[in-house]
């Protein structure tokens, strides 16, 4: 978040992303990392910090994993250039105009 502050990169979100987040954090596997109340504040900060965008109508089959397919045609609503995951179903993937790239390999090419 504090590069996002910096305004070296617009965060993208959706609702519907959020959501999914938000119940991702409320497992137990993360309670060693965050309490449940941290997690709820960083997705909530999360959607004050970041771009709303729409969610997509219809996400086109491009992957494995349909939940992957939501996330290139939110990145495209958006009108995002860089889709940032560490999913191998989403990195493999060659997108005109769209640049799939793990975690580490964005912050290291952020300004």
């Amino acid at each position: 978040m504090r590069a996002h502050g910096e305004g070296r990169f617009e965060l993208v979100v959706s609702g519907h992303l959020l959501r999914e987040l938000e119940g991702v954090l409320a497992r137990p596997k993360f309670r060693p990392y965050l309490t449940a109340e941290q997690a709820r504040h960083y997705v909530q900060a999360l959607g004050r910090e970041a771009q709303l965008a729409e969610e997509p109508v219809e996400p086109e089959a491009m992957s494995e994993d349909p939940g992957d397919d939501y996330l290139v045609a939110l990145a495209r609503v958006a009108r995002a250039h860089v889709l940032v995951s560490g999913d191998p179903h989403l990195t493999s993937l060659q997108l005109p105009g769209l640049r799939v790239v793990a975690p580490r390999e964005f912050l290291d090419r952020l300004p």
